[in-house]
């Protein structure tokens, strides 16, 4: 493994030229927060936006431990999920709310269009308006509702700094990155709950104390966390949708890591019972540079098995066609 100061460079081409370039920073860390590898910038400072969900989930299941056994593998990982808005990632939220008692209104998180183009004309061949349980983070706010409704908490403002349910998420944020959890620096994100802002290092060095055994305050911690991989693993395209790279990264890791992406191309991969964690953000915020460039890190430091290589192929020198469906060029690492 090398500490190098240059970042990565993802190159989007067209008829042999460069049409577009992403300068993309990776940092690799311990759970102590030592920096093992990286390229760029670690103190780089980014929001961690919906990566932050697996750690969000955590939170939520610690204060609702029935959790664990109530919900299936892609229950848990809807909860934290940034999904596509697709029917079935619809209906598992549904199922939650009609066996808990929950009511769509009570979520907090606005709403958008689903992700794919299938998933809008659905609707509105069925003349469906989406609500909030069509936003990416509804799975994510449900799961603060299930916590709420456990601890006797109110679900009005539950989204707030000064919630219970947002201060249990802080102290776990504090736990996990580093830090006084009054002093963690914060914004609103996309769906309305607070979103902290943190180096590379600190995103870095929360995902490896989450994939490490030793980091826990009792054994519930690490069970819990456990049924998140897992979840992660055999439930993948729950926690994101069709063709979107979060699916096929998690599913073909054999179980060995979790990836969660964030808003603006920030993404956090946990290496699971290795206590290692990579923090990765493409400085333009395009996501498509996120696949070639992760991967690419993954495997100069030794942290991929040829196998999954060869199973992730297509993410590493990602094909490029035009609407006619000519192959016009690549999204690759520049110099490959």
């Amino acid at each position: 493994m090398e500490i190098i100061d240059e970042p990565l460079y993802v190159e989007s081409t067209r008829s042999d030229r460069p049409e577009a370039i992403h300068q993309v920073h990776v940092v690799l860390c311990d759970s102590s927060g030592e920096i093992l590898a990286k390229f760029g910038d670690h103190t780089l400072e980014t929001y961690e936006r919906s990566l932050a969900k697996p750690l969000q989930l955590l939170t939520v299941i610690r204060l609702r431990p029935s959790l664990l056994d109530e919900c299936s593998d892609k229950e848990i990982a809807i909860m934290s999920a940034s999904h596509s808005g697709e029917e079935k990632h619809i209906e598992t939220i549904q199922g939650l709310h009609e066996r808990y008692g929950l009511k769509e209104s009570y979520l907090l998180c606005g709403t958008h269009p689903p992700f794919t183009p299938e998933a809008i004309w659905g609707l509105g061949r069925k003349n469906i308006t989406t609500g909030p349980i069509y936003h990416n983070c509804s799975g994510k706010h449900t799961g603060m509702l299930l916590a709420c409704q456990a601890m006797g908490w109110p679900y009005e403002g539950y989204n707030q700094r000064n919630h219970p349910m947002q201060v249990a998420n802080f102290e776990t944020m504090a736990r996990y990155a580093g830090g006084v959890a009054e002093n963690l620096k914060f914004g609103a994100d996309g769906c309305g709950v607070p979103t902290w802002w943190l180096s590379l290092q600190a995103i870095a060095t929360a995902s490896a104390r989450f994939a490490d055994p030793d980091f826990k305050e009792n054994d519930l911690e690490y069970y819990i966390r456990e049924r998140i991989f897992d979840a992660y693993h055999k439930a993948s395209w729950w926690t994101a949708g069709s063709r979107r790279f979060c699916d096929p990264f998690n599913s073909e890791s054999d179980g060995k890591w979790l990836g969660k992406i964030g808003g603006e191309a920030v993404f956090g991969v946990s290496l699971r019972n290795r206590g290692l964690g990579i923090a990765i953000k493409v400085l333009d915020g395009n996501t498509r540079a996120l696949p070639p460039a992760l991967l690419h890190a993954m495997k100069k430091w030794d942290l991929i098995t040829e196998n999954q290589w060869e199973r992730l192929d297509k993410w590493v020198k990602v094909p490029l066609k035009n609407a006619p469906g000519w192959d016009i060029g690549w999204i690759r690492i520049v110099g490959d």
